[in-house]
């Protein structure tokens, strides 16, 4: 297996801080023995000839296998020798020009992909989920996770006090200490598929690290060659560059395919995750929801009559914003979470009879974006917020749908991302529509009043989000009531020379938007606040700089080895046990 090197994720401005480096490199060229194998099982030898049941009679020619001659012991041996030979090359011509296989060390690309990490389990909750890793070691001059967090044998690592990402409770003091340190995702990329066309945006590639060539990095493609690039409120704008110039060209935000989108959801919080109990460790839990004729019943919701119900997020107690549990440790600080509006509300609708509207509401930008069922019809719609209740609402898109099947739970998901409103019933789209703001629009609906474009770097200058369901016209239970928020891509400042001066992140300032030149690609990793990137890239390696490219913040085409595609070996954990024991509920396609 081919270790992947990538950045530390405590700072994002610093990719080759080497104290937090997990492991040295070794390019993929100087691990021949790495190429996976496999043993074909030899032939089976031909049947021992069968005695004669009278001894004075001949065997009869032609029937099964009684007169066929025993196989030689040379020839078997010679067999299977050819077997064992033709499965080798054919593992090393598949490994060495079809795909590659890699392991992923750090958490930039989290949770999409996972580096080495912990995993823990909530009792009150059910839940499980990943956290990056807390303590170092030394090993080979260089600082690497422990294999086990937390160890209580040793005097210098504190206990690893997370929380449940459900309730914000600590895990119980019992359970911060020994955890075995799980490695990171396996995977397999394409080698070769860019030689047979073009890469794509939001794609996931291997590459080799500007910074230092013998390093290879994954990330994710969000800018392509001749655009320029501007991160402005987490999504990705660009324009494109004709003979050398941009200023007749129109910026368009950057939409992922649905088959992606689905991929990348992150649930805030979901009610199947409601803990059983309602004093923990002392502590009251408070619903993340505010309801107003519809009353909780364990991980379900209830409106007992037709009478208007709504249920409203709780800012109070969570604020809706882009932190993930993953990042959980003392290097990245919550307080750096960006309020964010991209988002999927979603639930499990079950009318006790037909005739049921609802009104899935997304209060953002200003705006108010609603994705509804009324009178038969499907329709996305949105209106400003800043005019009044008398304000129209502008209609995206409807379609005819009927009512909801009373007795039967329907699957409702109302999307705002990208700049666009999808409503989904029972897994398939219905209605949807599109609003195109500039970056200059986006950040005057996005940022506080009076905040200047400078503004764009605090989280603090930002608005936030309000998100409700409103419910009429029929009884009604909810099941599976949850909110899930897109990637977010923070505008991250990065240092002058390695000095304390800081300055906006490439493509994360409104003036001055980052160009892509032919065969030039900007790379983004999924976590972003624990990712170094092509926001932070200010150095090249030597070597790239004088025979592929010198530009600061991008990575060459030439330094693109492949697009990952399979998680095929996730790992249990490391450390505690003699063997790598696979995790194979989480083997995937990478999108």
């Amino acid at each position: 297996m081919i270790p992947m090197m990538e950045e530390p994720q405590n700072n994002a401005e610093s990719p080759r801080d080497p104290e937090s480096r997990p492991a040295e490199s070794r390019p993929p060229e100087s691990r021949p023995d790495d190429a996976p194998s496999s043993e074909a099982a030899p032939e089976t030898p031909a049947l021992a000839e069968q005695p004669p049941t009278a001894p004075a009679a001949p065997p009869v020619s032609g029937c099964g296998g009684a007169g066929k001659k025993k196989a030689k012991p040379d020839e078997s041996f010679k067999e299977t020798l050819i077997s064992i030979i033709m499965s080798f090359a054919m593992v090393f011509i598949f490994t060495r020009f079809v795909v590659a296989s890699y392991v992923i060390p750090t958490g930039s690309m989290a949770p999409t992909l996972m580096g080495a990490h912990m995993r823990f389990w909530s009792a009150d909750t059910g839940a499980e989920w990943p956290v990056n890793f807390w303590h170092f070691g030394m090993r080979g001059g260089q600082q690497v996770p422990l294999p086990v967090q937390g160890d209580s044998r040793r005097p210098d690592t504190g206990p690893v006090a997370v929380s449940d990402p459900y309730t914000d409770m600590q895990i119980p003091p019992g359970e911060q200490r020994d955890i075995p340190l799980r490695a990171g995702d396996r995977i397999l990329v394409l080698k070769h598929i860019y030689a047979l066309r073009e890469p794509r945006r939001w794609e996931v590639a291997v590459f080799k690290y500007p910074g230092f060539a013998k390093e290879n990095y994954i990330k994710r493609i969000v800018g392509l060659p001749n655009e320029d690039i501007l991160l402005i409120d987490g999504d990705i704008f660009t324009r494109p560059v004709v003979d050398g110039s941009s200023e007749d060209q129109a910026w368009s935000v950057r939409r992922k395919p649905a088959r992606i989108q689905r991929d990348l959801w992150y649930t805030i919080y979901s009610s199947e995750h409601r803990p059983a109990r309602e004093e923990i460790g002392g502590r009251r839990w408070q619903d993340r929801w505010i309801g107003a004729g519809l009353e909780a019943d364990g991980p379900r919701y209830r409106a007992d009559d037709a009478s208007p119900a709504r249920l409203r997020w709780n800012p109070q107690i969570r604020l809706i914003n882009d932190w993930v549990s993953y990042n959980n440790m003392p290097r990245v600080d919550p307080n750096s979470s960006f309020p964010i509006s991209d988002l999927r509300l979603r639930a499990g609708v079950a009318p006790d009879s037909a005739g049921l509207s609802l009104q899935f509401i997304i209060s953002a930008r200003m705006f108010i974006f609603e994705g509804a069922i009324e009178d038969g019809r499907a329709v996305v719609r949105m209106r400003s917020d800043t005019a009044g209740p008398e304000s129209e609402w502008v209609e995206l898109d409807s379609a005819d749908i009927g009512d909801l099947p009373a007795g039967r739970v329907t699957d409702i998901e109302f999307w705002h991302v990208d700049q666009s409103l999808q409503l989904w019933i029972g897994g398939e789209l219905v209605a949807s529509g599109t609003y195109d703001w500039t970056p200059e629009e986006r950040l005057a609906r996005a940022l506080r009043p009076r905040a200047d474009s400078g503004a764009i770097h605090d989280p603090n200058m930002y608005m936030r989000t309000g998100v409700e369901m409103r419910f009429s016209g029929s009884p009604v239970t909810l099941h599976r009531v949850g909110l899930d928020r897109d990637l977010y891509y923070q505008p991250a400042m990065m240092s002058m020379d390695g000095g304390p001066r800081r300055v906006p992140g490439w493509g994360t300032d409104p003036d001055e938007p980052f160009r892509l030149g032919p065969d030039q690609f900007f790379m983004l990793g999924d976590n972003s606040p624990a990712s170094g990137d092509s926001r932070a890239w200010r150095t090249v390696d030597p070597w790239v700089a004088n025979q592929v490219d010198d530009t600061p913040g991008v990575v060459h085409r030439e330094l693109i080895m492949g697009k990952a595609f399979f998680v095929f070996w996730p790992s249990f954990h490391k450390g505690l046990a003699p063997i790598w024991v696979p995790d194979f509920g989480r083997m995937r396609m990478i999108r």
